[in-house]
């Protein structure tokens, strides 16, 4: 594994958390591993990781939602 030398994994957090308190479904005692991050030298910016940060909320909260209905 390779660290990146760039503060950009931190907006991917911070832009899942935004996601995840302002959704409707109640979330407690959540980890969250970020196991990949992929830098390239134009098109990674802050706001573009704090993107897809908010993008893998949409969708966990979307699979929970998914998961719940079928229950």
């Amino acid at each position: 594994m390779e660290e990146l030398g760039v503060g950009w994994p931190d907006p991917v957090i911070l832009g899942l958390i935004d996601v995840l308190m302002a959704g409707q479904v109640q979330l407690r005692n959540v980890r969250v591993v970020l196991e990949q991050v992929w830098y390239h030298d134009v098109d990674s910016t802050q706001n573009a990781f704090r993107g897809a940060g908010r993008d893998a909320g949409r969708k966990i909260i979307e699979a929970i939602q998914e998961n719940a209905y079928r229950a």
